[in-house]
């Protein structure tokens, strides 16, 4: 079964702090680092996987 990723988008008015969380987190907020669930996987421990079916 395929499944799409799907797509977020940050309230206009949440502009600021979405920034201010980017500079805290980057990598896992760096789209030129990955977007999808394999990459994010990638970078994660096993155990911090989603489980499959969710």
């Amino acid at each position: 079964m395929d499944h799409e990723e799907p797509t977020l988008t940050t309230d206009p008015e949440l502009g600021d702090i979405a920034e201010e969380l980017r500079a805290r987190e980057p990598l896992f907020t760096r789209p030129e680092l990955g977007t999808d669930r394999e990459t994010f996987e990638q970078m994660t421990a096993p155990e911090h996987h989603l489980a499959k079916g969710r």
